[in-house]
């Protein structure tokens, strides 16, 4: 969460913030996260990144709306495939923020935890063990 925001915030080369909306584009997150998590929650990784584990991002329920109604486009969804939905969102997120310079402490985490991040397919990944091998004389 901290990564993120923190790219919120940092100025690239010019100066200028980093426009997010084009850099999630840029990562191919689906248009329906980055309007939600633009308009919605004006970018606040502090606001989505909790509701992303409960499928609050994904089903924002209003008093109209039906059962199974959503944000991602689909006309009904169940909530287990919000939950794999908000997973891999949390996943995705989560190699990204690993991949940026403010992130290593995202990538120390995840290789504690026996992980690596595949930064081309923004994936996180089991870490090959390194198996040694005891010569015998």
């Amino acid at each position: 969460m901290r990564a993120l925001q923190e790219l919120g915030s940092a100025p690239d080369k010019a100066g200028q913030p980093p426009e997010l909306t084009t850099f999630l584009y840029e990562h191919d997150f689906p248009d329906w996260s980055i309007t939600h998590a633009r308009g919605e929650h004006r970018f606040d990784w502090r606001l989505i990144i909790p509701n992303l584990p409960n499928t609050r991002f994904i089903f924002t329920h209003g008093y109209f709306d039906s059962p199974g109604a959503n944000i991602t486009g689909t006309p009904y969804l169940s909530e287990a495939e919000a939950v794999a939905t908000e997973e891999n969102l949390i996943e995705r997120l989560t190699a990204l923020a690993a991949t940026l310079p403010q992130g290593e402490a995202v990538r120390r985490s995840l290789e504690l935890e026996g992980f690596r991040v595949n930064a081309g397919k923004l994936a996180i990944e089991p870490a090959k063990s390194i198996v040694i091998k005891q010569l015998t004389s």
